[in-house]
């Protein structure tokens, strides 16, 4: 018995040991680590901060027009509230409202416009859309997230009762 617990002595000596070099080693190598480990090809950016995956993307009058998926992901279930990211590629503020079909129904959802002073205006069109959630001007045009209600878990709860 003696000479198990000796070697269970040993074990956790040894443990302790390799954690006391491992610990200074990984906390230095962290940041390497961590950026290697993003470039696995499973890992994938939440569409929460990425605004998630593209749904159409085309050109008028000039501007490049990218407009994502509507976001309503959340921890487990679908949110009852969401967004949409739309990106304008311009050097120049749009001269006119654009109308947009986020989504892809064949019916318009709302008016864009980028004012003079290079914010959003935002023309309601669809009463699923609640107005603007955020916009930034970025280096090569604008980012725009327009909030949204999500209908299908309205319908969803509607078909529950």
């Amino acid at each position: 018995m003696k000479k198990i617990k000796q070697i269970l002595g040993y074990l956790s000596y040894s443990w302790a040991l390799a954690a006391c070099i491992t610990c200074p080693i990984l906390f230095i190598f962290l940041g390497y680590i961590s950026h290697n480990a993003a470039k696995l090809p499973f890992m994938k950016i939440h569409p929460r901060y990425s605004g998630g995956e593209v749904a159409q993307d085309y050109e008028k009058d000039g501007v490049r027009w990218i407009i994502q998926r509507p976001v309503f992901d959340g921890l487990i279930a679908e949110r009852p509230y969401g967004f949409v990211q739309v990106k304008l590629l311009s050097p120049q503020a749009p001269s006119a409202e654009q109308l947009l079909d986020i989504d892809m129904d064949g019916n318009t959802d709302l008016g864009l416009q980028i004012q003079d002073k290079g914010a959003p205006s935002l023309r309601k069109v669809s009463p699923n859309v609640t107005g603007i959630n955020s916009w930034a001007k970025s280096s090569d045009g604008w980012i725009v997230r327009v909030g949204l209600q999500n209908t299908a878990k309205d319908r969803f709860d509607d078909q529950q009762q």
